[in-house]
């Protein structure tokens, strides 16, 4: 794909279904862990087709149902499910407005949608509602416009231009060190993001603090060892180490949303809350032991390797 080379394509899928009730199902071929997609996708869908949000359901990974997808890594998931939808959407609010348009005798580009309801732009009591539009798309074929098809089912696709989308995120570490005992206390913690677009600012917060958590672990606790023979000896909870609610730090989280130019102007947003910690954890430290000359170079950062750093160059 592109100049990248990969054999494999870059795109997601989106398959929306209304039924005679006027509900809307998106089935989409990607699978989250926890991200929030079904909120997320749902507002996304809300906003692009001109349904209320509650209208809405989204359902992930169904491989019956579902068009194929390549899933959620590599912060993704917005920007290429997310385009999926918004082409889903538009192309089934045109066919909406093509049937509303014959219903209320008027230019489809003279109606809008809000709030699943059709309405005349010039004269707002003019209007259907997405459900009977739904209705006749569905029930009462023989009241759509001559040779449509009926039902409101579509399939879209969407790869985004370029093969990458780059999201941007500063860190911030405020730390106390013990001389004495090398342990490291993580006083507050500031993260500025920039990821594009923000659909929803909660779950788009809540992912950054999730993602925080496990750059914590991995700067500060997560570490594997291994006997002479190559025998794991950290392979349970009690031998291998990760941050706990006791060890997070006040954590202050802001946006900045420049759009990409994807379809949507959405960026990624999970690994710049993890990525960076390890060294905005490491600076913090190598500035509060500035007067040891004390440089960290190694991973994780334990009370015990901060000890013998110091104690390193105190001799």
């Amino acid at each position: 794909q592109g100049p990248l080379g990969w054999a494999v394509g870059g795109w997601e899928s989106c398959r929306l279904t209304a039924d005679p009730s006027g509900k809307v199902t998106a089935q989409l071929g990607m699978s989250g862990q926890g991200q929030a997609h079904e909120t997320i996708f749902a507002q996304i869908i809300s906003d692009a087709l001109g349904v209320n949000f509650e209208d809405v359901r989204v359902m992930e990974g169904d491989t019956q149902q579902a068009p194929y997808g390549w899933g959620a890594w590599a912060s993704r998931a917005t920007v290429t499910t997310g385009g999926a939808c918004i082409k889903a959407s538009r192309k089934l609010r045109d066919k909406v407005l093509l049937i509303a348009a014959h219903l209320l005798k008027e230019a489809p580009e003279d109606l809008d949608i809000k709030g699943s309801r059709i309405s005349s732009k010039r004269d707002a009591r003019k209007a259907v509602s997405f459900q009977e539009v739904a209705d006749v798309a569905i029930r009462f074929s023989a009241r759509l416009p001559q040779g449509m098809e009926p039902g409101l089912d579509v399939i879209s696709f969407y790869e985004p231009e370029s093969p990458t989308t780059c999201s941007y995120a500063t860190h911030l570490a405020v730390v106390a060190v013990d001389a004495e005992t090398g342990f490291v206390n993580l006083l507050k913690y500031f993260i500025v993001d920039d990821s594009g677009v923000i659909v929803n600012p909660m779950t788009a917060h809540g992912q950054v603090h999730g993602a925080l958590a496990h750059g914590i672990g991995g700067a500060m606790f997560e570490e594997l060892f291994y006997d002479g023979e190559g025998q794991l000896l950290s392979s349970t909870f009690v031998d291998y180490l990760l941050p706990t609610a006791s060890v997070m730090p006040e954590v202050i989280v802001d946006s900045v949303e420049t759009p990409s130019l994807t379809l949507g102007g959405f960026k990624g947003l999970g690994e710049g809350g993890a990525i960076p910690t390890a060294g905005a954890i490491a600076n913090a430290i190598d500035d509060a032991l500035s007067t040891y000359g004390v440089k960290l170079l190694e991973l994780p950062i334990t009370p015990e390797r901060v000890y013998s750093l110091i104690k390193t160059r105190e001799r």
